[in-house]
């Protein structure tokens, strides 16, 4: 496949980057002022070394894990100000 679909990459550093958390989502939905997110990956990295996590329950394919809403509240060339509902 020639084209490769929009993602968003959340990735939140504890204690110097010892304790990572990664979250890979789908763009779903886009707006001038918005975007849909779809949960499709979460990663936990300890000193470095991929944390298992529970299994999660296969619904059916292509299921997300969870969703989220992003507002745009000012974009730039070199800064984007975003907010979510829940946070990301």
């Amino acid at each position: 496949k020639d084209d490769e679909d929009p993602y968003v990459v959340d990735m939140m550093n504890y204690m110097g980057g010892l304790w990572s958390v990664q979250r890979r989502y789908d763009v779903t939905g886009l707006s001038r002022t918005a975007m849909d997110l779809g949960l499709k990956k979460k990663d936990l990295r300890a000193f470095g070394f991929r944390v298992p996590l529970k299994k999660q329950k296969k619904e059916k394919k292509g299921a997300y894990l969870g969703n989220a809403k992003v507002q745009v509240i000012y974009l730039d060339s070199d800064l984007c100000i975003t907010t979510t509902e829940q946070g990301m």
